[in-house]
């Protein structure tokens, strides 16, 4: 058994006493119980990358001692947006782009 820790969007961290045969979806299931997200909206990121599969375990993963997990949300649907949909940052102000920044996170997700 061995300590990791985990970080929400929000920025709170906790620590998880977990084991090598831990699967990914036994961590959802116990951030359920700590944190109230139901696992189907968990979006969990190690080293940039999502994990996946929910049956790998954290062997699989690589996960060890001290590493940390991040936390956010597994947002859904949508809708097609056309190139003119997007906004083009490159013409805001500097305080427009700081406004922005300040109030959003992104994840690139594969």
């Amino acid at each position: 058994m061995f300590i990791i820790k985990i970080v929400t969007i929000t920025g709170k961290e906790f620590e998880l006493d977990i084991e090598n045969s831990d699967t990914v979806e036994k961590i959802k299931e116990r951030l359920e119980e700590k944190e109230g997200i139901p696992p189907a909206q968990q979006c969990i990121i190690y080293s940039g990358k999502q994990l996946k599969d929910d049956k790998k375990t954290v062997k699989d993963y690589g996960i060890k001692s001290g590493v940390v997990l991040h936390l956010v949300l597994a947002l859904r649907g949508g809708n097609y947006i056309s190139e003119k949909g997007f906004y083009n940052f490159n013409k805001a102000t500097q305080s427009g782009k700081n406004g922005f920044h300040s109030s959003a996170r992104f994840i690139l997700m594969e």
